[in-house]
């Protein structure tokens, strides 16, 4: 039996090899030269181009305007409730602790039960807690930093401040995990 692996094994093993050696590919049997573009022709640069002008950077003053929402420190209006109800509205750092309000902007009242906020930086999350109702205008603040003993545990996420540098950011997410609110961090820029 076990001979008869034995040859099959190095039977498959040539069935293979065979199979993978190198074919000849074959010779088209044109005997037509092969026609070479003429130098004349495909000159390089092309003549009365100013190749400057179509090269990047561009030399001329910018021709689309920068949106104001990218430029470090601008703060954007309110997003509209018809497309998101819960945001990320503010974050607050005092001394030591960050807080971050979650708000709800529409002028119903929503469950946001189960929604999760994430930071993908530290790769970390909090789930809010179930049976949370937010009313209109009413906000769920979430706390980072040492020495939370004095808010309720479901309000108590990280040890330290998430969001402390320029760009850095927070997800939203609904009960079924899908991003609704994306927020990035500008800090405040004050004299």
């Amino acid at each position: 039996m076990i001979t008869f692996r034995k040859i099959a094994l190095l039977l498959l093993l040539i069935v293979v090899v065979a199979g993978c050696s190198p074919k000849s590919t074959p010779v088209p049997q044109s005997t037509e030269p092969a026609v070479n573009p003429s130098p004349e022709l495909t000159a390089y640069p092309i003549p009365e181009t100013n190749i400057e002008s179509n090269a990047y950077p561009f030399q001329t003053g910018q021709e689309t305007p920068v949106p104001a929402y990218l430029v470090p420190g601008f703060i954007t209006n309110t997003p509209d409730a018809s497309l998101v109800s819960i945001i990320v509205s503010e974050v607050q750092h005092e001394e030591d602790m960050e807080s971050i309000y979650i708000k709800n902007i529409s002028s119903s009242t929503q469950d946001i039960s189960s929604y999760m906020i994430y930071s993908p930086k530290l790769d970390t999350r909090k789930i809010l807690p179930s049976n949370l109702i937010l009313e209109p205008g009413e906000s769920f603040v979430l706390y980072n930093g040492a020495n939370l003993e004095k808010y309720p545990e479901e309000q108590r996420w990280l040890d330290a401040p998430v969001l402390t540098a320029a760009l850095d950011e927070v997800w939203l997410t609904n009960s079924a995990a899908r991003i609704i609110y994306y927020f990035i961090y500008y800090p405040s820029i004050t004299p």
